[in-house]
């Protein structure tokens, strides 16, 4: 019944192929919001470290759906950051980050596992209730994750 399936390669590769795969080099997508915090982030590990970034704003990517780009950029990174800034305030007086973060959370956490997806919490914002029991790097100037940021990227790819 299942005999024309065989020849389909529709799976992705084990997550300890993946890791094979990247020789101890780093691929780290960068999610954010509207706030430009992120940006000192992805210089500091940049230009600083040398270390490649993925990002919405790293490549030209007119006329593709958001689908398939958070797709490209999920399959070709080894290491994401998601850093949830206080930006979306609520009726109740509680500031959420923006939900496309929410939403890549979850994606890299099951695409990565996590931990190789890691959550930057701005003080301040939010919780969602599924970040319970997980932790994070929180902060009030992103410049005070760097050094927690490079020791985690360091524990994974060495």
């Amino acid at each position: 019944m299942f005999d024309k399936y065989k020849e389909l390669d529709y799976v992705e590769p084990p997550f300890s192929t993946l890791k094979a795969i990247t020789k101890d080099k780093p691929i780290v997508f960068i999610g954010h919001g509207r706030s430009k915090q992120w940006r000192d982030l992805k210089d500091h590990l940049h230009d600083k470290h040398g270390i490649q970034i993925e990002a919405y704003e790293t490549g030209a990517r007119a006329g593709h759906t958001i689908r398939d780009i958070l797709d490209d950029m999920a399959k070709n990174s080894t290491f994401a950051l998601l850093v949830m800034t206080k930006e979306d305030e609520q009726g109740d007086g509680k500031v959420r980050a923006r939900q496309n973060v929410i939403h890549e959370i979850g994606l890299f956490q099951g695409r990565l596992g996590f931990n190789r997806a890691i959550v930057l919490m701005e003080n301040g914002v939010e919780e969602f209730s599924n970040i319970a029991g997980i932790q994070q790097i929180r902060y009030t100037n992103i410049a005070e994750t760097f050094g927690e940021v490079l020791a985690t990227i360091k524990r994974e790819f060495d």
